[in-house]
């Protein structure tokens, strides 16, 4: 969440926030909503990736 924030602040700076939506929360809950939905350009995923 912390870094969405600083994401959202950088897309509005940039004045995309028409454009862009930022979601948080687990892709596999997220995603299957999506279908439903607007279509989209582009979706990025930045998995929470386990350190190994």
């Amino acid at each position: 969440p912390d870094y969405a924030k600083v994401a959202s602040a950088n897309i509005a700076r940039a004045g995309l926030e028409r454009l862009v939506e930022i979601r948080v929360g687990r892709a596999l809950d997220t995603l299957p909503s999506l279908a439903a939905e607007a279509p989209f350009d582009f979706i990025f995923i930045d998995a929470d990736k386990p350190s190994t």
